[in-house]
């Protein structure tokens, strides 16, 4: 399977949105396909569980933030940014099961590549969290 940045145009995914919870908005597998070159031999069954997985992870990590926006009444988080976080999560998960799959006789150099595409869309999905956070991407924070 090929999990560069090219898009795969003949695919034809299910169009239904995901919803996590009022808050965030709801997400599209086709539109995520597309965006992020998900190959057409992936099952939407597959795409549909790894964005699922993205989108709690992002849960998680925003839960705090979350409570905040709703304090001052906020009621759903901004769509793009948020689409940025979950789609750049779940292109590197899809990645890393890829990595941990792939035993071809060229594997080892296809996993070299692949964990740094792994890196590339983690910094990505961690600068999408503080890009709706308000907060810089790379920093020192006292705890």
């Amino acid at each position: 399977m090929e999990y560069g940045f090219a898009p795969h145009s003949n695919s034809e995914r299910q169009s239904e949105d995901i919803a996590f919870d009022s808050f965030y908005p709801p997400l599209n597998i086709a539109e995520f396909a597309d965006l992020y070159g998900i190959p057409a031999d992936l099952p939407d069954a597959t795409v549909t569980h790894f964005v699922t997985l993205a989108m709690t992870r992002t849960a998680i990590a925003l839960n705090a933030w979350k409570t905040e926006q709703q304090a001052v009444g906020e009621t759903i988080a901004p769509a793009v940014e948020y689409k940025a976080a979950v789609y750049t999560a779940a292109k590197a998960d899809l990645l890393r099961e890829h990595i941990s799959i792939d035993r071809k006789a060229d594997a080892e150099n296809a996993a070299t590549q692949a964990a740094e595409l792994v890196e590339h869309y983690e910094a990505l999905h961690s600068r999408a969290i503080a890009n709706l956070m308000g907060e810089q991407s790379i920093g020192v924070y006292l705890i």
